[in-house]
């Protein structure tokens, strides 16, 4: 037979429980108390409220879980703060887009606006790109969310691919209309610098 406990704390802890359980819940329907540290069974849902504030706090040691499930069902309405170690900020949602930035002007580079990430980046020359990737500060360190291109004729363009995880606009990004006529239109620069050289 199971042993009651008795000690201050235990009546403590009891009298809580007394007060978070709601009537109508399995423990106030059968007239039973909740047992600290054995296993309690009920064959209706148990139900805990505190009109003031949380009605539930775990506290595990170090390493061990304060919570554990018998089921993988999902848990409707469940808000968790952490996956795995990882806040919600951490991960990619299905709604991301993604954007091209172009640089203002030639031989400046190009940059993702806040609230976007870098995903890569590229260059339009139409006498070829001497270097293209992340900008050099004074320092010698890459700038985050940046990407320049700079060419032979130094008229060329630098592009920046953007990521927004959160799906919203990207600021400055061109449409795909847009970047099909720079495109074209630097197609047509390189076709004309290569008719010139074959006609000397």
């Amino acid at each position: 037979m199971s042993k009651r406990m008795s000690t201050p704390a235990a009546l403590a802890a009891g009298a809580l429980v007394a007060v978070v359980l709601t009537p109508g819940s399995a423990v106030a329907a059968t007239a039973k108390s909740v047992l600290l540290g054995r296993s309690n069974k009920a064959t209706t849902t148990t139900v805990l409220a505190n009109s003031k504030g949380t009605p539930l706090a775990l506290t595990a040691k170090k390493g061990s879980a304060p919570l554990k499930v018998s089921s993988s069902t999902k848990v409707a309405g469940l808000n968790a703060d952490q996956l795995d170690g990882l806040s919600s900020s951490s991960f990619a949602r299905s709604t991301g887009r993604t954007g091209i930035v172009l640089s203002p002007t030639a031989g400046v580079a190009a940059k993702c606006p806040a609230g976007t990430i870098l995903t890569g980046g590229g260059g339009l020359d139409e006498m070829g790109l001497l270097y293209s990737g992340p900008e050099l500060s004074a320092a010698g360190d890459f700038v985050p969310n940046t990407w320049l291109a700079f060419g032979v004729s130094g008229s060329g363009f630098s592009f920046a691919t953007c990521y927004s995880p959160s799906g919203a606009a990207i600021p400055g990004a061109i449409t795909s209309a847009r970047a099909k006529a720079l495109v074209a239109r630097q197609a047509e620069r390189v076709a004309a610098l290569k008719a010139r050289h074959a006609t000397r």
